[in-house]
């Protein structure tokens, strides 16, 4: 992965291989981000979505490995227990042009990953809603 900053603008240039969160964690906690969004494209070939339950309050996952597009890919940074924690959502579109997904789990970048995530000054931090099941935003 290499970044460059433009004011509380940063342009993410994943590349093959690299893993999508991973990443993007890792550059907020070198840049000392603790609230932010983001949004970009690129390819995988490798990614593991996941969607919600709100009956069992459990994710179920499905791992695919093939090559897709990312039509779009986007998200927040936010803190859980004073960690950074990246959120994103993917939409993938397949050989057919079908388009599909779900909560990003993983993706390995397969060619690029162009993301630019912009930098807000504050911080929201998520707590578990023990009625959902979820750690949502603490406002």
């Amino acid at each position: 992965m290499k970044y460059k900053k433009f004011g509380e603008h940063y342009c993410i240039k994943l590349e093959k291989g690299d893993k999508i969160i991973e990443e993007i964690t890792e550059m907020c906690k070198k840049e000392n981000i603790k609230l932010g969004f983001f949004n970009g494209i690129g390819a995988v070939d490798n990614v593991t979505l996941s969607i919600f339950d709100t009956t069992t309050k459990e994710y179920s996952e499905n791992n695919i490995k093939k090559d897709l597009e990312i039509a779009n890919i986007s998200g927040n940074v936010t803190q859980l227990d004073g960690e950074v924690l990246v959120h994103s959502h993917i939409v993938l579109s397949d050989e057919k042009m079908g388009a599909f997904g779900g909560h990003l789990k993983e993706g390995i970048i397969s060619v690029t990953g162009e993301i630019v995530l912009r930098k807000v000054d504050g911080l929201i931090k998520r707590e578990k809603d023990e009625d959902i099941g979820l750690n949502l935003w603490s406002i």
